[in-house]
């Protein structure tokens, strides 16, 4: 009862806070782009002088603003403290691996908008006081969105964020790159600085190793009591499933961080880093938490065994994929293997909570 007291409070403080910035942030915003557009007039939906980018620089800026300041203050009103009294490195590392990815999915959010507006608007120009009132409205909404959702982070929130931010980070390396069959190479080659890309894709692993670093924290924490109460769970084993993800969120990092082209070493020992963390869970899940239905070991099992057997005898065996299918493959069983193991853990602690 009193945490639902508690939630409840959080979640009326979050409105409050929300519609507190909601008129500045418009207004500022607004002014600020009749400056930055004044003395250009007719604006045109797309370019350096227009509708459209001001909206997204500010989509940029506002939500990682706004959501790190939410995010802190959520966290000061849970623990009865103040901003600067929660503001340790490790909240401070959370809230800035939390903020990036939502900052750039906002800027690619507006950017689609943009895009949609001016092919539904053909040749639409506005004169700057209009531009400027279109941009500290939609500066306003996405206060207002941003700081609610950063008040109220849930596990569930934060898995689609990394999953959006890896997909739309990979997609947008995909089609930007300078080789059409770069397929016919590997993933690999995209963070190359042959593919032209090479900067979008290793920055969107970095990126997605920080918030899976983030989330590895923020499940374990809210699921620990509830797990090791259970008799079957050792408190050691617990802390293994804990690990093992947090060095498969390094290795993931890794793999961004050391480009193949300039550390091929490095990179390859990352990426078998990945694949063993994934491949020992999948094979020892039942022995390290024996808490979940039989079904997923029976599916973690055939995932596993999926995967060795599409390397050994589809890949190398008899050539029948190559090497970028299997590495489709593979991210897609290990993402569906996540989803399965974050739904499962979470309702096994709301089942006994």
């Amino acid at each position: 009862m009193a945490q639902a007291k508690k939630q409840q409070t959080i979640k009326e403080l979050a409105e409050e806070t929300a519609l507190k910035f909601f008129i500045p942030v418009g207004l500022v915003a607004g002014f600020i782009g009749y400056v930055y557009n004044s003395g250009h007039n007719p604006l045109p939906v797309l370019g350096l002088h227009s509708i459209g980018f001001p909206i997204i620089v500010a989509a940029i800026l506002v939500t990682f603003i706004f959501f790190a300041y939410g995010y802190l203050k959520s966290l000061a009103v849970e623990s009865n403290k103040t901003i600067q009294q929660i503001a340790t490195p490790k909240n401070c590392f959370d809230t800035f691996a939390l903020s990036l990815p939502h900052a750039l999915l906002a800027a690619v959010v507006s950017g689609l908008f943009i895009v949609v507006l001016n092919y539904a608007f053909k040749g639409l120009t506005l004169d700057p006081l209009s531009s400027s009132f279109i941009l500290g409205l939609a500066a306003a909404i996405i206060v207002y969105l941003v700081i609610t959702l950063a008040m109220s982070v849930t596990i569930e929130a934060v898995t689609a964020v990394v999953i959006s931010f890896l997909l739309v980070g990979v997609l947008a390396s995909m089609l930007a790159t300078d080789n059409e069959n770069w397929w016919q190479v590997n993933f690999s080659y995209l963070g190359t600085f042959e593919s032209g890309v090479t900067k979008i894709f290793n920055a969107t692993l970095v990126i997605t190793s920080l918030v899976m670093l983030v989330l590895v924290n923020f499940l374990f924490d809210s699921v620990k009591e509830k797990i090791t109460e259970d008799k079957r769970v050792k408190s050691k084993n617990f802390q293994r499933v804990k690990r093992l993800f947090i060095i498969a969120a390094i290795s993931l990092g890794g793999v961004g961080l050391f480009s193949y082209s300039r550390s091929p070493l490095f990179h390859d020992l990352s990426a078998m880093v990945l694949a063993i963390c994934f491949g020992v869970m999948m094979v020892s899940m039942r022995l390290f938490l024996p808490i979940f239905p039989k079904a997923f070991y029976t599916i973690s099992y055939i995932i596993a065994f999926a995967m060795v057997f599409g390397w050994v005898f589809l890949l190398n065996g008899i050539n029948y994929i190559n090497l970028t299918a299997f590495e489709l493959l593979a991210a897609v069983f290990c993402g569906i293997w996540i989803g399965l193991f974050l739904r499962n853990i979470s309702l096994f602690a709301k089942e006994t909570s």
